[in-house]
C-alpha cells in the first residue's frame, strides 16, 4: 500500500505539472462556455440560459477529452527512457498500472469540481440538493476516463496516432449529445443514433438531476460506471505487458 501511495503522488505532480489536465478540464470548458454562451443567448428561454447550458453539457465533454491525457500518462515513462527503471525497481507491476490510473483519476476530479463549482458561481446555475450527485457524477467518469486512457496508453506503439484518431469518435459522441448546439427530432432513426452516444445520457441525466430533481437516474449510472471503470482498471492491470511499456518514441520530447 505505501509502495502504491508513494507512486501515485509521484504521478500526481507530474499531471500537474504537465498542464494539460488544468488545461482540458478547467479553462478550455471554461472559455468555450463564455463563447458559446455569448454567441448564443438570443437562442434560450429565462428556465435555462445559454451559459448554465453549455457549462453542464461542456463540462463531461472536457473531462471525457481527458482520454488522450491518460493515455500519454501510460506512455510518458516510455518516452522519457526511464520506464526500464521501473521495470528493475522492487515495484510490483500492478501499483505502476493502478498509479496511473488513481492519480489521473484523482486530477481530474479536483479540477472538474473546481470547474462545476466556479460555473455554478458565474452563471447562476440552480441550486439543489442533486449537487452533490453531480460532482460524484463528474469523479466517477474521471475514473473511467483514466481506466481507458491508461489501458489504452500502456498497450500502444504510437501516441501521435492515437490522439488524431480518438478525437473523431469523441467529437461524434459530443455532436450527437448536443454538446455544440441543442437539438431535438423525431426521426427515430437519429434519436437511435443520439442514444448511442454516453454522452447524450450523461447531459440528460445531469439535467433531470438540477432541473427536475430527478436523481435516481443519475445514481444509477454512477453506479454503471463504477462498474465499468473498474472492469477497465483490471483489464488495464491484466493487459499490461513489459515490451510495449517500455516501447515509444515521441518527437521533440524532452526528459
Amino acid at each position: 500500500m505505501r509502495e502504491l501511495w508513494t507512486l501515485t503522488i509521484f504521478q500526481m505532480k507530474r499531471r500537474v505539472r504537465d498542464g494539460f489536465s488544468i488545461g482540458y478540464n478547467v479553462i478550455f470548458p471554461l472559455v468555450i462556455t463564455a463563447l458559446l454562451g455569448l454567441l448564443t443567448k438570443k437562442q434560450f428561454t429565462q428556465t435555462i440560459t445559454s451559459y448554465q447550458y453549455y457549462a453542464l453539457v461542456m463540462i463531461p465533454f472536457c473531462a471525457t477529452m481527458s482520454i488522450i491525457t491518460a493515455a500519454y500518462a501510460g506512455k510518458e515513462d516510455a518516452y522519457a527512457k526511464t520506464a526500464s527503471r521501473y521495470l528493475i525497481a522492487p515495484i510490483h507491476e500492478k501499483n505502476i498500472v493502478v498509479a496511473k490510473i488513481l492519480s489521473c483519476s484523482l486530477i481530474f476530479s479536483c479540477c472538474n469540481g473546481v470547474t462545476f463549482f466556479v460555473c455554478c458561481a458565474l452563471w447562476h446555475i440552480p441550486s439543489s440538493e442533486n449537487w452533490w450527485l453531480i460532482f460524484l457524477l463528474l469523479c466517477v467518469l474521471s475514473f473511467v476516463i483514466a481506466s481507458i486512457g491508461v489501458l489504452i496508453g500502456t498497450g500502444m506503439k504510437n501516441f501521435l496516432v492515437l490522439k488524431n484518431v480518438i478525437n473523431i469518435p469523441i467529437g461524434l459522441c459530443a455532436v450527437a449529445a448536443g454538446v455544440f448546439y441543442p437539438f431535438g427530432t423525431s426521426d427515430r432513426l437519429i434519436q437511435s443514433l443520439q442514444n448511442l452516444s454516453p454522452l447524450t445520457w450523461i447531459n440528460r441525466f445531469v439535467f433531470a438531476a438540477l432541473y427536475d430533481c430527478r436523481s435516481k437516474e443519475i445514481g444509477i449510472l454512477i453506479v454503471i460506471l463504477v462498474m465499468v471503470g473498474v472492469g477497465m482498471t483490471a483489464l488495464a492491470v491484466k493487459n499490461f505487458q513489459k515490451e510495449e511499456f517500455i516501447h515509444g518514441d515521441l518527437p521533440g520530447y524532452q526528459k
